[in-house]
């Protein structure tokens, strides 16, 4: 139910290949500030019911998951860059 990610060296190598591409980058940053930028925004939910679909439903699928939408959502605000990033809650 997890990827293992590198995320500095993923945010960099992302970030990177965009640099040539300026209305890609803007694309994709509006996308990701859109649909990721909070833990309930569509794009979370839609990956939290796709990793739920097949999953069973027990105490242990339920940590499992927490886990994984919590370092998907962590992922996924690094590629933000630092003035759009959510605040964390704590």
């Amino acid at each position: 139910m997890t990827a293992s990610l590198y995320t500095d060296a993923f945010r960099r190598t992302f970030l990177n290949q965009l640099q040539m591409q300026p209305e890609v980058e803007t694309r994709i940053k509006s996308i990701l500030l859109e649909y990721f930028r909070a833990d309930t925004a569509p794009g979370m939910l839609l990956y939290e019911e796709a990793l739920r679909r097949n999953a069973p439903a027990d105490s242990k699928t339920r940590v499992q998951l927490r886990d994984e939408l919590n370092r998907a959502f962590k992922m996924i605000t690094q590629l933000l860059p630092l003035g759009d990033r959510p605040q964390s809650a704590g």
